[in-house]
């Protein structure tokens, strides 16, 4: 028996390529040839793919598939990031929650400074001249305007409070300030009512930001000029 076995089409004469070795063992590479191309391959022939033709139906299904997924990744972008600004959100007020349940029955005492900063509830104001109008009057304000009040130790504890206005917030100063501390404020009127419960000094602004004794607000204010430059330029408007 020979030692090769040849192998042929069934027909005609065989091919010298085609033969391998009879104990099955793989021929190598060279010894087998790829399919020759058709030549003339009809567009739309369903084996396009095999003779390197692509009918141009194919074609433009393949740009309709690829422009349907281009589509549905930028809408699963936008859904991630839909999802993760959710995530954040709530992760910065679960963040807040705890900073403020934190703070929460703290209080100053000692040397307390108290200011007040208005903050959000921005008007944009109108692009003709003739259109503008006067954004400090309350029936122009949008209602988001609201007060960050400050009650700084000096070298110590710093609490906030936000409310509508400063006249508003002055009982909440008094629940937060042990009794016997030392209070400065500036020359607002609302302030008057310290007098009862502190020894409250005051600083009118219009004359000095502090004086030879001590008085002053200037480390409240830092405070609130720290705040100021977050709202610019972090949070912008604060609304």
């Amino acid at each position: 028996m020979n030692s090769e076995m040849n192998i042929s089409s069934g027909c005609g004469p065989e091919n010298a390529n085609s033969r391998i070795p009879a104990n099955n063992s793989i021929a190598p590479a060279g010894n087998f040839l790829a399919p020759k191309r058709r030549a003339g391959a009809p567009n739309g022939n369903r084996n396009a793919w095999k003779h390197g033709r692509r009918s141009a139906a194919r074609l433009a299904r393949m740009r309709e598939y690829r422009r349907i997924l281009r589509s549905a990744r930028a809408v699963l972008a936008e859904a991630r990031a839909c999802l993760a600004e959710r995530r954040l959100e709530e992760m910065l007020r679960k963040l807040r929650e705890a900073i403020a349940a934190q703070d929460k029955g703290t209080k100053v005492s000692g040397d307390v400074e108290i200011d007040g900063m208005h903050i959000g509830g921005h008007v944009k104001p109108a692009n003709p001249k003739e259109n503008r109008i006067d954004r400090r009057l309350a029936v122009n304000q949008d209602g988001k305007r609201r007060v960050v009040i400050v009650a700084r130790e000096r070298n110590g504890k710093t609490i906030t409070f936000v409310t509508k206005s400063e006249a508003v917030a002055v009982p909440m100063p008094q629940e937060r300030i042990e009794a016997g501390s030392t209070v400065y404020a500036d020359e607002a009127s609302h302030w008057d009512v310290l007098h009862t419960r502190y020894d409250t000094r005051r600083i009118d602004h219009s004359e000095a930001y502090g004086d030879l004794n001590g008085c002053s607000t200037n480390m409240a204010e830092s405070f609130v000029s720290r705040l100021r430059r977050a709202e610019l330029g972090t949070h912008h408007h604060g609304e």
